[in-house]
């Protein structure tokens, strides 16, 4: 949904692995630059900016970065468990918007944040485009338990490709073919 851009800009809160299974690093690997958040060290080695901090309470220097950053921030990144939704409260979205945010609510986990984060980006002017993505684990044979929701800013990512894209309760895997 970011159509293949070269040099772009992400925030990637909960960055975990530094490589592995990490969406950023893909898109590291196209010429973007980034924020990346994590309360475990890792990070530090990508080309992006790696804060060492809970990300649901930034430190000043996070601040300062997320005010530096560019006002069109592409990619959103939101995986910081029972976090999520005090982290979406921290981002300045009323002075930022994000082209596209894949925010994580385990809601497979029994987690209850999912309407509240979809309620915040609702109010924000995004449009939920993939609602309970979903991802096969532990067993690769199960059933895919729902994780996040995938959203887009309409004013910049083009309402035929949200449309597109449009879904609920498709495994991440089956949602990133339309992308060929």
């Amino acid at each position: 949904m970011c159509e293949r851009k070269t040099h772009g800009f992400y925030i990637d809160l909960g960055c975990n692995h530094p490589v592995a299974i990490n969406n950023t690093y893909a898109f590291e690997q196209m010429g973007w630059d980034g924020i990346l958040v994590d309360l475990l060290p890792g990070c530090e080695v990508r080309k992006g900016k790696f804060f060492q901090c809970d990300s649901s309470n930034p430190t000043k220097e996070l601040a300062k970065a997320y005010l530096a950053m560019p006002k069109i921030v592409d990619f959103l990144s939101l995986d910081v468990d029972e976090a999520s939704f005090l982290t979406l409260h921290t981002l300045p979205l009323d002075t930022h918007r994000i082209r596209v945010a894949c925010i994580e609510h385990d809601a497979y986990r029994g987690l209850t944040v999912r309407e509240d984060i979809r309620d915040v980006m609702a109010c924000m002017g995004y449009t939920l485009v993939c609602a309970d993505v979903g991802i096969r684990f532990p067993d690769p044979a199960g059933a895919p338990g729902a994780f996040e929701d995938w959203f887009c800013h309409p004013d910049l990512v083009s309402q035929k490709l949200i449309d597109r894209f449009k879904c609920s309760g498709k495994e991440w895997c089956e949602i990133v073919k339309g992308l060929n």
